[in-house]
């Protein structure tokens, strides 16, 4: 959990938010337990995350985007750096964050 920890901070994320949480545990489970791109569902995600933390769908998926609109230039960041044309959602940022990891190595 680590390495995606380190991303999270470095993208200025707050610790107390329980979206990094969420977050945290969203880029484990997209890392490491889905078998390939295509299995990667957001609504597999939300519900994974709300089982382990005893909450509700819609407020795992409300917890990931306020921690994304109120991190500063996180999506300016991620937009920049993956070169989008438009305001990522949780999914979009979500593999990029994943490709990201796989790219400089967060271990």
């Amino acid at each position: 959990m680590e390495k995606y920890a380190k991303i999270l901070d470095r993208l200025g994320m707050k610790m107390s938010l329980k979206g990094y949480t969420y977050w945290k545990e969203a880029l484990y489970y997209a890392d490491n337990l889905a078998i390939a791109d295509d299995m990667i569902k957001m609504g597999n995600i939300y519900r994974y995350i709300a089982k382990k933390y005893d909450d509700s769908y819609n407020r795992v998926e409300r917890a990931l985007r306020h921690a994304i609109d109120t991190t500063d230039n996180m999506r300016d960041t991620i937009r920049t750096k993956f070169n989008l044309t438009y305001n990522p959602n949780n999914t979009h940022v979500l593999m990029c964050l994943i490709r990201w990891i796989n790219e400089e190595e967060f271990n």
